[in-house]
């Protein structure tokens, strides 16, 4: 299957969180990529 249908579908939502700390390095590779994903109706993500 195609990695990125396999990732799709494979996808949950997770609600319950650990309390620890993320390296700052993999905290800026996730905030950058959630400013590069695509938004509903082409809506900008404002910090």
């Amino acid at each position: 299957m195609n990695e990125v249908l396999e990732q799709l579908k494979s996808r949950k939502s997770v609600r319950v969180f650990e309390d620890k700390l993320i390296d700052k390095e993999v905290k800026k590779e996730i905030v950058q990529a959630a400013f590069e994903a695509p938004t509903a109706g082409a809506m900008m993500l404002l910090i």
